[in-house]
């Protein structure tokens, strides 16, 4: 499945160049090589999928440590780990559109980014 081989091969760094043939999404390629330079250990695990038709729904874990710029924040060296959730739309084997969330708060606030205010629920 071609989510698998993002999430192998480009995500989690074992064949970066996989991404030029799999990923016909230019913003989805440039979203996970920003990740990938802000975290260059990045592993994501592949929790569960569900395909429907073009469509793929995935839920991830993924971890790194912070060694690059992510979000205005200078890196840290901070260990993080936190899940996301993403649908694909795959045609012809490539991936042609997405729809990807990450507990960003989450992560920030392990890697010491941001801290919430006492009392305060997000």
């Amino acid at each position: 499945m071609v989510v698998e081989r993002l999430v192998d091969e480009v995500m989690n760094g074992g064949r970066p160049a996989a991404a030029g043939e799999i990923i016909e999404n230019e913003p989805l390629r440039q979203r996970i090589a920003a990740f990938r330079s802000a975290f260059t250990d990045l592993h994501v695990t592949i929790e569960r999928a569900v395909v429907d038709g073009p469509l793929v729904a995935v839920h991830l874990i993924a971890q790194g440590i912070h060694t690059g710029a992510v979000q205005g924040g200078d890196p840290t060296g901070r260990r993080w780990s936190s899940s996301g959730t993403a649908i694909f739309e795959v045609r012809d084997g490539r991936i042609v559109d997405f729809w990807m969330t990450w507990n960003m708060l989450d992560i920030l606030e392990q890697l010491g980014l941001v801290r919430r205010t006492a009392g305060v629920s997000a």
